[in-house]
């Protein structure tokens, strides 16, 4: 019976070192599988991010374009006025020098000297 009670008390301190040693990998592995979380929880959040980005990068550059846009309007819009306000000098240019030849300018006579 002793031997049977020795073999039974070295198979339980095999079983206890086998139980501490799993118990270890299992902390490990709780940790390992903690740090997966915090890593994945990451990711997702910086997924979220970048898609978030990638739509104020799509919206900034319709607004750039757009004001692109507004600013090519407005300076075809000025070089058009300056154009015919041009064009309004040169034809008030051409109507006054049609009509002055035909405007008959009567000198007044001096009639100073005759006193």
């Amino acid at each position: 019976m002793s031997g049977k009670l020795a073999r039974l008390q070295q198979q339980h301190d095999s079983l206890q070192q086998e139980h501490k040693a799993l118990q270890q990998t299992k902390n490990q592995l709780n940790q390992e599988l903690q740090s997966i979380q915090r890593t994945a929880s990451n990711a997702i959040r910086i997924s979220n991010e970048r898609n978030d980005l990638r739509k104020q990068v799509a919206d900034l550059t319709r607004n750039v374009a757009d004001l692109r846009q507004q600013n090519r309007d407005l300076s075809n819009e000025s070089n058009r006025d300056w154009f015919l306000i041009g064009a309004a000098v040169v034809i008030a240019g051409i109507l006054i020098g049609l009509l002055l030849p035909h405007l008959r300018f009567q000198r007044r006579r001096n009639n100073w000297g005759a006193l």
